[in-house]
């Protein structure tokens, strides 16, 4: 058994929604403990997009999101479903990024 250990907060989870929120409560003056049960590198089927929502974050985390750290900028999402291919481009917005990106989960969830 591990020792016990006292925190404010616990956060379960290290992925990126996980990680974000323990550093906001952390630069809130918290005491955070956050847990993963996963180890790091991991591949996960689904995560490699983010939206521009997520872009904002990772900026305001002070993430490098640039594309020498391995990040691709895509201006839109594209769905495609049978015959049917429908191109979505990012609303330009003052409050995000204009753009998304795109990054391998291997090697993301231990970049954050």
């Amino acid at each position: 058994m591990s020792p016990q250990q006292d925190a404010d907060v616990v956060v379960v989870g290290a992925g990126p929604g996980g990680s974000a929120t323990a550093q906001a409560l952390a630069e809130a003056g918290l005491d955070v403990l956050l847990l993963e049960k996963a180890s790091f590198p991991r591949e996960k089927v689904c995560g490699d997009g983010l939206t521009p929502r997520a872009v904002k974050t990772l900026l305001d985390m002070g993430i490098d999101t640039s594309p020498a750290k391995g990040f691709i900028r895509n201006r839109g999402l594209r769905i495609i479903g049978g015959d049917v291919k429908i191109e979505l481009p990012w609303p330009e917005l003052a409050s995000w990024p204009d753009y998304g990106l795109v990054r391998p989960r291997l090697d993301f969830d231990e970049l954050i």
